[in-house]
């Protein structure tokens, strides 16, 4: 376990894994403004979260998480924060070393 971080443009997140499963986002974590392409795995869910006041505006060109948000994975996470499909693994970083998940196996 231990926590991670994505930093890309202007999302900067910091999220880590939870002992019964799944994957939480800090609250004041940063996303990338939705943009292109218009199809994206996770478009849904970043409206869904707008919707119920867990993402909000956050300057011209970001969102930010209002609160704490427990996604069901690394990969959704990341979707969610880049605004675009994503590996977790190959996003999420260690603090300590800067390198990805899948660099340090």
């Amino acid at each position: 376990m231990g926590k991670f971080y994505i930093e890309k443009q202007t999302a900067h997140a910091i999220g880590e894994d939870l002992p019964g499963g799944g994957f939480l986002v800090h609250a004041g974590s940063t996303v990338m403004a939705p943009g292109t392409p218009l199809e994206k795995r996770e478009g849904d869910l970043s409206k869904e979260l707008k919707r119920f006041g867990i993402l909000v505006e956050h300057g011209d060109d970001r969102l930010r998480f209002s609160k704490d948000h427990v996604f069901s994975s690394r990969a959704e996470a990341a979707g969610v924060i880049i605004d675009g499909n994503a590996n977790g693994s190959n996003q999420w970083r260690y603090p300590h070393t800067g390198k990805t998940i899948t660099a340090s196996k």
